[in-house]
């Protein structure tokens, strides 16, 4: 059996609906494990086994290569909820994570040893506008 090492996480939306499917490739296009439905935003761990995403009932963690998803944040029951979140960077040590939040403008940071979680405001107004979004977070920590 040949273990495909996982090099690209991204999302597609498949239907009408707006869903998108989480893809998970080698280096040559080839799956390295099966779509994950509902998923949007993913970024890989520092260490590149675990992928973060997120859809509009949460913040989900998963291996790269296998296993089933793990709820690490909960929000909102419609995409249009604005507090929804969106974007995700990890610190560089891998034991965080940080989300912008639609709701007032803030980012979530999530610590995943010990589960607090902590908001910070946003100096950018369009940030916090319902149905605006940062184009995309990075975390230097």
């Amino acid at each position: 059996m040949v273990t495909r090492r996982p090099e690209f996480a991204y999302s597609n939306v498949v239907n009408a609906l707006g869903k998108a499917r989480l893809y998970v490739t080698d280096r040559d296009g080839h799956a390295v494990r099966r779509p994950i439905q509902n998923a949007y935003y993913p970024r890989f761990s520092p260490d590149g086994r675990t992928i973060a995403f997120t859809n509009e009932r949460g913040v989900y963690l998963i291996s790269s290569t296998a296993g089933s998803r793990k709820r690490i944040a909960t929000w909102g029951t419609t995409w249009w909820d604005d507090a929804e979140g969106s974007r995700i960077a990890w610190s560089r040590d891998g034991q965080r994570i940080a989300v912008i939040m639609r709701d007032e403008g803030t980012i979530l940071l999530l610590d995943l040893k010990t589960g607090r979680r902590e908001r910070v405001r946003l100096p950018h107004p369009l940030c916090a506008r319902p149905y605006r979004s940062c184009s995309d977070l990075d975390w230097y920590s």
